[in-house]
């Protein structure tokens, strides 16, 4: 270096990132910038992983809520609430638990306003949220389950098999086809 450029660079004003202007090389960059990079990673990977807590704890939440509403009918409501589920019509729950269509009716409209579901569609979520949410809750602990895995998909529960042909049709949380 001459006199005069070590001169210049001792007044040089230093980059915050780089240091001094005659200090940069192309591995400087690029270090600098794998650590930029690395450190905006991390912050989205932080950004993903509380937004999946925030969610997570929404939906706990709505599965407790399903749960409590479901909890808040009778037993003739719940079982009126399956058949409905199931797909059958007023007329042969009627027939087929020996009372009048028109009380499976009424039972049908205090499900449905103890539920606060303005459709089936929502019905049916709801259920789903509150079968879900018992599933869970009366799961054993990691040490006392069973460490064999079922050898088929035929030993598996299947939540939606309790409400045949309404998990079909399930919509997104937060969307309301009603």
């Amino acid at each position: 270096m001459t006199i005069e450029r070590v001169a210049n660079s001792a007044y040089a004003a230093p980059n915050a990132i780089f240091g001094r202007p005659d200090d940069r090389t192309v591995e400087s960059y690029e270090s600098e910038l794998t650590r930029i990079r690395l450190r905006e990673a991390l912050a989205r990977e932080e950004a993903l992983r509380r937004e999946k807590d925030e969610l997570a704890r929404k939906l706990g939440a709505w599965q407790e809520t399903a749960a409590n509403h479901v909890a808040g009918l009778t037993p003739r409501e719940r079982q009126i609430m399956e058949l409905v589920l199931a797909g059958h019509p007023s007329k042969n729950i009627a027939v087929d638990l020996g009372i009048s269509q028109r009380t499976v009716e009424n039972h049908r409209a205090a499900i449905m306003k103890k539920t606060g579901s303005k459709c089936l569609p929502a019905l049916a979520r709801l259920a789903l949220a509150a079968a879900w949410n018992d599933a869970t809750a009366l799961r054993p602990s990691p040490e006392l389950q069973n460490t064999r895995e079922p050898d088929d998909d035929s030993e598996r529960p299947r939540l939606a098999d309790r409400f045949r042909g309404s998990a079909s049709r399930l919509v997104p949380l937060g969307s309301d086809p009603c």
